[in-house]
């Protein structure tokens, strides 16, 4: 009895380490596209105030979206602690921001080959599309291990430039209009087509709406 019970630990503990994936069928953008509408060799940033949020820090920082022309759309995960101070410049956290991008890309080239969940390739990762001038996002987020999605609506302002007006998050189920600006800043991502084709791809494409 004591082997079973031991067994059915194990066998809960195992299965619980594996991240689950939530709201898989309000996932729409499982299909191929080619986006050239926007400029798409560099990544989109907003400038947000470090006063208005939950933050130690003060002074200013950026949100940072690559878009690929494969329809994809990533959102790196930006920590790089006290490299800047507790009052921040915005020339150091765009600084900062892309040392953490490459750093992504790096990383995520690096261990492709070594992944064993494909549900750890989907961290920030979704995709996008583009119709007339509205701009449709739809990416996964990681809360306590699993993964749920995130939808975005917004205008494109022209091929630089484009603002977020809707967001819903299907976690909470809570919807609401927002007000972000984003604007185009020319730099090298080619790299990250790798991580987008190699792991991305498959992944995405298994989600059935």
């Amino acid at each position: 009895m004591v082997k079973y019970i031991s067994i059915v630990f194990v066998f809960i503990s195992v299965v619980s380490c594996f991240p689950k994936r939530f709201n898989q069928k309000y996932f729409k953008l499982n299909h191929n596209i080619e986006i050239n509408q926007i400029n798409i060799d560099g990544y989109y940033y907003s400038i947000f105030d470090y006063n208005n949020s939950y933050s130690k820090y003060m002074g200013q920082g950026i949100v940072m979206r690559v878009f690929l022309k494969n329809g994809y759309m990533y959102i790196p995960k930006i920590g790089y602690g006290d490299q800047c101070g507790d009052s921040i410049s915005l020339e150091c956290d765009i600084k900062m921001s892309e040392y953490m991008l490459n750093r992504n890309i790096n990383e995520f080239l690096k261990n492709t080959n070594e992944q064993r969940r494909p549900t750890a390739s989907i961290w920030n990762w979704g995709k996008y599309e583009i119709k007339n001038d509205t701009i449709f996002i739809q990416w996964f987020y990681n809360h306590r291990g699993d993964y749920y999605l995130i939808e975005e609506e917004g205008k494109i302002i022209d091929s630089t430039s484009f603002k977020l007006y809707r967001i819903k998050d299907y976690r909470t189920k809570h919807e609401k209009e927002i007000d972000e600006f984003y604007r185009f800043k020319r730099y090298n991502v080619s790299k990250i087509y790798d991580k987008s084709l190699k792991v991305c791809n498959h992944y995405i494409a298994s989600i059935k709406g």
